[in-house]
């Protein structure tokens, strides 16, 4: 008897943890949430990215973060990353068919930022991509 309460009792606790469909959406829009804030900050950062913080950024995209997020100021992760000069993070979002006509404020695309920088590795990355 002792041996049926235990197990009904862990079934019930079980059973009372697994969240439902409405706290996994809530919980798959945290992650992605927090996908898109990791990314941009990543794109803004002047310091050298990191292997494990590139490995990070594909798996939010490969999550499903929208690979055009935007800032609160409306600069995308492209733009961000090629004024940056953050060529590894830019391939990445190229890859994952980052829109490259897309203008921020000053309307410029990322290319034009390239060129206003003057920054020859980020023209040719954007160019032949």
């Amino acid at each position: 008897m002792k041996k049926l309460m235990l197990v009904l009792l862990v079934m019930s606790l079980t059973y009372s943890m697994q969240p439902d469909k409405k706290d996994a959406d809530y919980y798959l829009q945290i992650s992605l949430y927090t996908g898109k804030m990791f990314l941009l900050k990543l794109a803004n950062s002047w310091e050298q990215i990191c292997k494990e913080d590139l490995q990070r950024a594909k798996y939010y995209l490969l999550m499903g973060v929208d690979v055009n997020s935007t800032d609160e100021v409306g600069n995308s992760a492209l733009i961000l990353s090629t004024i940056h000069s953050h060529s590894k993070l830019v391939s990445l979002l190229l890859q994952q068919k980052a829109d490259k006509d897309y203008e921020d404020k000053c309307e410029l695309t990322a290319l034009g930022w390239a060129k206003e920088l003057k920054n020859e590795t980020m023209i040719k990355l954007l160019e032949n991509s």
